[in-house]
């Protein structure tokens, strides 16, 4: 059973897909740096000699990329502005996605979460997730 607090910041969310389509890229770290300046990536994370960088499918076209790219991605944001010490809410929203058999890639920033998730599944995944988000209004 989810508690009132968490139930009520759900249900404040906005769901939004962006329009764009996203690519992830996986590179050796030292050509990330010449391809941050040339596709302004939305998220970069590295790990030892290896990063991903996730970037505008449109702007792949500018560069020549020798290693993994995988692609399209939508981008789902949770438009919510959460308190630090709420706990669960993001479990609670990718829980549902996999009840419906929905991959995701989650990323956040200071202000909002994120969730990568196949073109071929957003509009799925947005109307699971609104469905959820209603039923935590009542």
């Amino acid at each position: 059973m989810m508690d009132a607090r968490l139930r009520s910041f759900i249900g404040k969310t906005k769901v939004v897909v962006a329009r764009e389509e996203l690519a992830l890229v996986h590179v050796k770290g030292e050509f990330a740096g010449s391809l941050y300046s040339r596709l302004k990536p939305f998220a970069v994370v590295t790990k030892g000699r290896m990063s991903t960088l996730v970037c505008n499918v449109k702007d792949l076209s500018m560069v020549k990329v020798r290693r993994k790219v995988s692609k399209p991605y939508s981008l789902i944001v949770f438009d919510a502005t959460l308190p630090f010490d709420l706990t669960g809410y993001l479990a609670a929203l990718t829980a549902v996605l996999a009840e419906a058999r929905i991959p995701i890639l989650a990323f956040s920033d200071f202000y909002r979460d994120y969730l990568l998730v196949r073109k071929r599944h957003a509009r799925k995944a947005a109307a699971v997730l609104r469905r959820f988000i209603r039923s935590c209004r009542r």
